[in-house]
């Protein structure tokens, strides 16, 4: 009786899978197939990785040697086609440094911005942001630059926050909120031990 059962067993799961073949290769087709993708995008990302990665040593090679026009030329390659990598981050702010010295405020911002929305390690965010900031201060576009400062305030870039939010009340004439960031920065530079003789000469000059 007991080998009958089994018998009956193994014939249930001939039927079954006989009944059901066309759902169970559907489905181990559809697990190879996300397998297969998974795997690609994978060795993808490692390869957009290792590409970006070597760019960016030659982009710091260049810099070395001071050669500004091939610094340029791999920044910008990394910026437009590996922004999603932190080389391509860095390579943006790069970029943004020598739209700044280039008094081209518009591609500047372009690449702060780029950075903001795209980084994903907050230093390399703030630095964006306050690189940002100082871009908007020249443009006098105030409204912006206060509201930037606020949106992404970051507890390890306090004392730049609140100088800068200084800087923004004095073009404004707000001496008297000028005079409280700047009192802020300076509390905050003494627990840090940091010291900034510019923080001092624009308490002064208020």
């Amino acid at each position: 009786m007991h080998y009958q059962t089994e018998e009956q067993q193994i014939e249930a799961i001939r039927t079954f899978f006989k009944k059901h073949s066309n759902l169970m290769w559907l489905v181990i087709l559809t697990f190879a197939l996300v397998f297969m993708a998974y795997r690609y995008w994978t060795w993808q990302q490692i390869e957009v990785k290792t590409q970006a990665s070597s760019l960016y040593e030659s982009m710091m090679a260049a810099s070395e040697r001071g050669e500004q026009k091939n610094i340029i030329a791999y920044a910008d390659k990394l910026a437009n086609s590996y922004a999603n990598t932190i080389y391509g981050q860095v390579a943006n702010l790069v970029m943004a440094k020598y739209a700044v010295q280039d008094s081209n405020n518009s591609r500047a911002k372009k690449h702060l911005e780029t950075v903001i929305n795209k980084a994903n390690l907050p230093a390399l965010r703030q630095i964006a942001v306050l690189r940002l900031v100082r871009v908007l201060i020249e443009e006098q576009d105030y409204p912006r630059a206060m509201k930037l400062l606020k949106k992404n305030y970051e507890k390890n870039y306090d004392f730049i926050n609140y100088e800068l939010q200084g800087d923004i009340y004095v073009a404004e004439k707000k001496m008297a909120k000028a005079k409280m960031a700047y009192n802020e920065a300076e509390k905050i530079g003494h627990k840090k031990g940091i010291m900034n003789r510019r923080l001092e000469l624009k308490q002064q000059n208020l």
